[in-house]
């Protein structure tokens, strides 16, 4: 499947290549806009940035700052503004830890979970109704390109936050979200 890296280039798979990238640049655009959405849904006046946090530590159930700028390949000062945010309006509750009394865990609260779990329902619906009008075999043709392109990119980070991000990201749902 891989070409050797001094094989001559095929023109038409460079242009389908061109229009791969086009594609993906409106999905970018597209998943920014329904961030923004989401965002507001949850909380109005949440910034993107606050939802990516907040549903990140909504799936792990609770997390360090640290593991979560690590994980979101964020700057700290970054993390610590948006957790001071999201505890001020009642989205995540702090916990100490009991293992280092200087650190704590980042926690969601009833209601983060809840309008989360509401967002993220109403999305999955319109996703289904969406790929239900397709062909059986395009759904199982696109989930199998995905997961082909998914294994082939690496992720950013460290090497824990890559561990932490795949440990989250295959959690079942139920285990993901913590003790909801």
């Amino acid at each position: 499947m891989n070409q050797a890296p001094d094989a001559p280039h095929d023109p038409a798979v460079d242009q389908s290549i061109a229009r791969v990238e086009e594609q993906f640049g409106l999905l970018i655009n597209r998943v920014k806009a329904s961030m923004r959405d989401r965002a507001e849904r949850v909380y109005p006046g949440l910034q993107p940035v606050g939802y990516k946090v907040l549903s990140t530590v909504v799936r792990a159930g609770r997390l360090q700052s640290g593991a979560l700028s690590e994980m979101l390949m964020t700057d700290k000062s970054i993390i610590s503004r948006t957790v001071k945010y999201l505890e001020q309006v009642g989205l995540i509750t702090r916990e100490p830890d009991p293992l280092d009394g200087r650190s704590s865990y980042v926690v969601p609260t009833a209601i983060a979970v809840e309008r989360m779990d509401a967002v993220r329902l109403d999305d999955q619906e319109m996703l289904y109704d969406r790929l239900r009008g397709w062909d059986s075999g395009d759904v199982e043709r696109l989930a199998t390109l995905l997961h082909m392109l998914n294994e082939s990119v690496p992720l950013g980070g460290s090497a824990a936050s890559r561990e932490l991000a795949r440990e989250v990201d295959s959690a079942p749902e139920s285990e993901a979200v913590g003790s909801r």
